[in-house]
This record gives structure tokens, C-alpha cells and sequence, in this order.
């Protein structure tokens, strides 16, 4: 799957490319939104993985400009990029009330995940695995991979990892956007 990585501090993005790329996803990255755009319009990008916070504009500002941005699949159809949001509650710079509010405002508008920072490469991998899943699913590829009902109890495991550590809100907005979607298309 070919990922573009909008993050503003370079370690990061270079981290996230690392872990990535060894799953055999081919990357790019960018550290502002402007530059992503730029990208988006020269070539598709499945996934499109976005700090909520950057210079000029926000992820969510990245998300709803870059809904004009298509391009054209192999059978001609129009293909938009899917969108994970990154985000991180600081003290200090707003409430962790605030990070749900846009946590929750970036999955009303159409991103596929919101994961919190410090991301470990075990939940950044597995969100990016189910994505690409659900992607091949939707494009009528049976890669013999895991059925929606695998996927729920995958994304359940994920939160469950993370209930420790108070960082599964996320997940479990995931898991209920997933139950919908297997309540509206029963043959998937």
C-alpha cells in the first residue's frame, strides 16, 4: 500500500517510515499539510497518516481539502485516500476533553482511525493492516485475509492492549464504526 505521512518532526516521520516499510508498504512523508496536498495531486496515496496538529493546517483541514483530489483506479473508478489521525493530549496546550472533541469531530467528517502519541509500532502497524484490509475488501480482492468478524475482535484485542494504559477511546470508536458497517452490508 502506498502511504503518505504528514508529520512535523522529522525522527517521527523517519520512525514511522522504518516500521512501515518493513511490512512492505511504500512511503513518503512531509511535515506540513501544504506539502502533502501538493503530493496528493501528482499521485494517489491509499492512506494517508496526519498529525492533528502542524503548522498552517490542521489534519482535519488536510482531510476535508483534499476530498476534491482524486484519481482514477484500474478500472476507472475514482479513488480517494483513507485517513488516519494522529493526535496527542498535552498539558497545558488544552483538556484532554479538547483531544476527544477533535478525535471525534475527525471520525464524523470521514477519517478511518484516530490513534493517540506516543504511538508503538505494534498499534501503528495494526491500524494500517486492518485499513488495508478492509481497503482489498472493498475493492473486491479476496486476499483470503480475515473477515469483518475477525477484524471486530482484532480491534477489540488492540483496545484491550490498551486499556492499561487509558489510550483505547479511539479503538472504540474504530470497533463501533465497523459494527455499523457489518450491520448496513451483512456480505461483507
Amino acid at each position: 500500500m502506498r502511504i503518505l505521512i504528514v508529520e512535523s518532526l522529522g525522527f517521527l516521520r523517519h520512525q514511522y517510515q522504518v516500521w512501515l516499510e518493513q511490512c512492505g508498504h511504500q512511503t513518503e512523508s512531509v511535515p506540513r499539510g501544504r506539502d502533502a496536498l501538493t503530493l496528493m495531486r501528482e499521485r494517489h496515496f491509499s492512506l494517508v497518516i496526519t498529525n492533528l496538529e502542524m503548522s498552517g493546517m490542521d489534519g482535519i483541514e488536510l482531510f476535508i481539502e483534499s476530498q476534491s483530489i482524486s484519481h482514477r483506479g484500474s478500472i476507472g473508478q475514482p479513488q480517494r485516500s483513507r485517513f488516519i489521525l494522529m493526535t496527542m493530549s498535552i498539558p497545558g496546550r488544552g483538556s484532554a476533553l479538547q483531544a476527544q472533541v477533535k478525535a471525534h469531530e475527525a471520525l464524523e467528517v470521514g477519517f478511518e482511525a484516530v490513534l493517540e502519541k506516543p504511538l508503538t509500532k505494534d498499534v501503528l502497524v495494526r491500524a494500517v493492516g486492518a485499513i488495508d484490509r478492509a481497503r482489498n475488501r472493498q475493492q473486491g480482492k479476496n486476499d483470503g485475509g480475515p473477515s469483518l468478524l475477525v477484524l471486530l475482535k482484532e480491534i477489540r484485542q488492540i483496545s484491550g492492549d490498551l486499556a492499561n494504559s487509558g489510550r483505547n477511546t479511539e479503538l472504540e470508536e474504530v470497533h463501533k464504526m465497523l459494527k455499523q458497517m457489518q450491520a448496513t452490508q451483512p456480505a461483507v
